[in-house]
């Protein structure tokens, strides 16, 4: 007995459907080579921008003083023992610049961009103006002095307690106990550093042995720790060399010295106002 067996038949794909179904298949493969360009150049690319985008520049103790332009045409004069880092080009927000040390800054003016030394406790903020920062990271203070213009030095700690200063006036950050005094000074005495001259104005032995120890590379030894806060007042010229400037200090026989090669032990002291050398 014979079976009839019905077999169906695929129905038929119209030429529509499979251009539409291609055309659907496009699209998505174009998103997906979109989106794993993109993570590409957002994940890989962009960290290694950011890692060579900063410019480290140092001046080593005993180096003098030494300046450069900034990319935004800002210029700064940089003491011994100092490092400065910068990006090769400022973003569209602001000018940072990362500070260790002494620097002394001429700033292109720029209304929309606010340029700001980073001093790690504080900030200094600007838009364009002349002024000094003092922030070596092995002392206790950060000082910043204005020349020119305004400045906002702001504590990252307490920015209730950020000071705006004016010119010829000087704020002192106490890394330790995080108080800022603000006092009116000779910005061109604080300064003269950017010639090469020294110039203490009643500042203590300890303070004094620390600026020698960068402009001359040589390191100072204190037999009787009081001696460092004794003060002095004296200026010397950019050509007196450490040897002249030591026998200047010693001149009274009130304090004597010893030297060995860039090693300079004091023996004794008492307080003393050194004569100006004109």
């Amino acid at each position: 007995m014979w079976q009839e067996i019905n077999v169906d038949k695929q129905p038929k794909v119209s030429q529509k459907s499979v251009t539409l179904l291609l055309s659907y298949a496009a699209i998505i493969l174009l998103a997906l080579s979109l989106g794993i360009q993109y993570w590409y150049y957002r994940n890989l690319r962009q960290p290694q921008e950011v890692a060579d985008s900063y410019t480290r520049f140092v001046v080593e103790k005993g180096g003098g003083k030494s300046s450069l332009f900034l990319p935004d045409g800002t210029k700064v004069l940089l003491n011994a023992g100092t490092t400065i880092q910068y990006p090769t080009r400022f973003d569209q927000k602001e000018r940072m610049v990362m500070l260790d040390g002494e620097g002394y800054f001429e700033v292109a003016r720029n209304e929309k961009l606010p340029f700001i030394v980073n001093a790690k406790e504080i900030d200094v903020k600007v838009l364009g103006t002349k002024f000094n920062v003092k922030a070596y990271s092995d002392e206790q203070e950060i000082a910043v002095t204005l020349a020119e213009g305004s400045v906002n030095m702001i504590d990252k700690a307490a920015p209730s307690n950020s000071v705006v200063m004016v010119p010829q006036q000087q704020a002192i950050y106490n890394k330790l106990t995080g108080k800022t005094e603000v006092r009116k000074v000779s910005t061109d005495a604080i300064c003269q550093w950017t010639t090469g001259a020294h110039f203490f104005n009643e500042i203590s032995f300890d303070e004094i042995a620390g600026q020698l120890e960068k402009a001359f590379d040589v390191t100072f030894i204190f037999r009787n720790p009081e001696r460092r806060q004794l003060r002095f007042f004296g200026e010397f010229r950019n050509t007196d060399t450490l040897d002249d400037i030591l026998t200047i200090m010693s001149s009274s026989e009130k304090f004597t010295y010893r030297r060995s090669n860039n090693i300079i032990e004091t023996v004794s002291y008492t307080h003393l106002t050194l004569p100006t050398i004109l």
